[in-house]
């Protein structure tokens, strides 16, 4: 991604067992995922991750079409577990053969300064996940063996003197933090140039997701 560029963002994709299943495709989807959020900020000079939770799973979705997927938002399904009555998840996608019934959420966490920071930062992310997750779950089983939880966690800071500065020192800190982490998948991105004023406050996102169990299992014998 973005080899020609001149001002390159930054961007991390992080996926467990990404040679097995749906995984095989879902890098891409992710890496397209962020291909996008630059292109708009590139001809807008904004940050669409700061918009909404409904903004961030459209671009999902868009990079699913974009990568010859194909994605629903607000799929209307039959929800299980003793709700009855129609329902609806926030997004169908099918990846490969693959139907993935996805429940997502964003959510404004502060930067971590430390180790300490780190280790709440990441605990708030897999709870979080793991709620997604299991809202997911609750989707029919006559429509959906797989079911993702995602998280889209816009990052927010004080603001400073130098946001490049604080950047590369954050990118430094996220480069190490990430190899640890058993999340399913993570994506990360920073735009490189400047954010309007009342932007800079919230100068990148991480995408984090995990899948149920039957996902899990599908993994092993093929998409």
């Amino acid at each position: 991604m973005f080899q020609r560029r001149r001002c390159l963002p930054y961007v991390l994709v992080q996926v467990r067992g990404q040679h097995l299943g749906w995984r095989r495709q879902i890098r891409v989807l992710l890496e397209t995922w962020i291909e996008l959020q630059h292109r708009f900020y590139e001809r807008t000079g904004r940050a669409a991750y700061c918009y909404s939770e409904r903004t961030n799973v459209g671009l999902f979705a868009a990079a699913a079409w974009r990568c010859d997927q194909i994605a629903i938002e607000e799929f209307a399904t039959r929800k299980g577990n003793g709700w009855r009555g129609p329902g609806r998840v926030d997004l169908f996608v099918q990846v490969g053969r693959c139907a993935l019934c996805v429940e997502a959420k964003a959510i404004y966490v502060r930067a971590p300064r430390d180790e300490e920071d780190w280790q709440v930062f990441w605990r708030l992310v897999r709870v979080r996940v793991g709620a997604a997750r299991h809202e997911a779950a609750r989707a029919s089983r006559g429509s959906f063996r797989h079911r993702l939880g995602i998280v889209f966690c816009v990052i927010s800071r004080k603001l400073g003197p130098s946001l490049a500065h604080w950047r590369r020192e954050f990118a430094r800190d996220l480069d190490a933090q990430v190899p640890r982490q058993t999340i399913d998948f993570l994506a990360a991105y920073m735009p490189a140039g400047r954010l309007p004023a009342e932007l800079q406050r919230y100068p990148g996102v991480i995408l984090a997701g995990s899948a149920t169990p039957a996902a899990h299992i599908a993994m092993s014998s093929g998409p």
